[in-house]
């Protein structure tokens, strides 16, 4: 094992330290041998981006192993500062932290290693659970991780912008929509300045995971083949400028009552997992309203002030995990698809909802799609906002499409 400024790289070759039924060297090998396979098969017959979309579910890799693929007493001998148990760095790195600048290829044997943010509160606990064993396997296929854990909201964005700005350029995110719109934003708006676009990685442990189900990416296992085979492409990133700054996003972005609901499951239902969205909506529809939210497509002369249930400005097809809320998005054409929903009543709002998941809602009557590559906002003042699973309350001024601006593995 070796240790990049307090963050450890572990050798492809390290060993847990408990053995199980298939859980020695013998048995993690057969199953690194397998991800291999199913890398190199991968990338003879990529699947269509973006509409393919896998069928099974899988589950995570069983057993308990360290996160960074190494035992706890190497893991205590090498690094400094506080780590857990799993040997993983704990919070942002320390100053003292430095990488090499390097290429942004993708596949196994690059040098540069992955800066691997693992946020383990991700998916209910789920990803500190799991994530250990999942690097573990990218470990045994030949990837070199530098993991990192996140241990409060914000941390991800950091670990990220001060990475990026030592000159890495390949990370990969461990957790959910959340952690993935926290990583994108600290590597955005700084990559407009470094003239390397960076390459993201990703591992579907949280509770959404909605934005690689564009790309068949709909479990695990399959996010390890398409990371282990190296196959990355070029997708686009939204900035959101409003009143006090700016963001950014790769999923969604929406206003109304689909963010009134997203609030309401993180405040009550977050345990629940995709399930607490489902609750919100039942509970929201008591305090159901039609707000204005003033909007203008590319050059349009006026805004458009017409109430709506809710508008969503969506760069892929799924929000919440399975709902297709743009059924025709696509995120590599350098367009936001604008899902207007206009006035629902409360029994209309309950029986259109399950429609979202197969993206039958299209054929309502208050449905209305166009698509647009700037969308300018004229609001009296703070609204809540539902972005990539998160939920802030921003005075929106403006979007814009940047096409191709980030490299995602998938």
């Amino acid at each position: 094992m070796r240790v990049r400024g307090g963050l450890p790289v572990a050798a492809a070759r390290a060993r847990p330290r408990r053995r199980g039924a298939g859980g020695g060297r013998a048995g993690r090998g057969r199953r690194a041998g397998g991800l291999r396979r199913a890398a190199a098969a991968a990338a003879r017959a990529e699947p269509a981006a973006p509409r393919l979309q896998a069928g099974r579910r899988g589950a995570a890799v069983a057993g308990r192993l360290p996160a960074d693929g190494v035992d706890e007493a190497q893991a205590q001998r090498a690094g400094r500062g506080d780590r857990g148990r799993d040997g993983a760095r704990r919070g942002r790195p320390d100053r003292g932290w430095s990488g090499a600048a390097g290429g942004a290829g993708g596949g196994v044997g690059v040098s540069e290693p992955w800066i691997t943010i693992v946020n383990p509160a991700a998916g209910g606990g789920r990803c500190g659970k799991q994530a250990r064993d999942a690097l573990y396997e990218l470990r045994e296929a030949g990837m070199r991780l530098a993991t990192v854990e996140t241990t409060g909201p914000g941390e991800a964005s950091a670990i990220a912008r001060d990475a990026f700005a030592r000159g890495h350029r390949r990370f990969l995110s461990v957790g959910g929509d959340g952690t993935h719109y926290e990583v994108v934003n600290g590597l955005f708006p700084r990559t407009g300045h470094a003239g390397a676009e960076p390459v993201l990685g990703m591992l579907p442990l949280g509770t959404g995971n909605s934005f690689l189900r564009d790309f068949g990416v709909t479990d695990v296992p399959r996010a390890l083949a398409a990371l282990v085979a190296g196959r990355h492409r070029p997708v686009d990133v939204v900035r959101a400028t409003h009143k006090d700054g700016v963001l950014h996003y790769i999923n969604l972005l929406s206003v109304g009552f689909t963010a009134h609901a997203g609030a309401l499951t993180n405040k009550h239902f977050k345990p629940f997992g995709a399930l607490g969205y489902v609750f919100a909506v039942l509970l929201g529809v008591a305090r159901l309203g039609h707000p204005r939210f003033p909007t203008a497509l590319d050059d349009a002369p006026q805004h458009d002030d017409r109430p709506c249930t809710f508008i969503s400005f969506s760069n892929s097809r799924y929000t919440g995990g399975t709902m297709m809320m743009a059924p025709d998005a696509d995120a590599t054409d350098g367009w936001l698809d604008v899902v207007r929903m206009g006035p629902l009543k409360r029994g209309e709002l309950v029986s259109a909802f399950p429609r979202i998941f197969k993206g039958t809602h299209r054929a309502m009557a208050q449905y209305e799609g166009t698509r647009a590559k700037r969308v300018a906002l004229s609001l009296d003042g703070p609204v809540d906002v539902m972005v990539d699973g998160e939920v802030l309350s921003v005075q929106l001024e403006a979007l814009e499409v940047l096409p191709g601006a980030l490299q995602v593995v998938a």
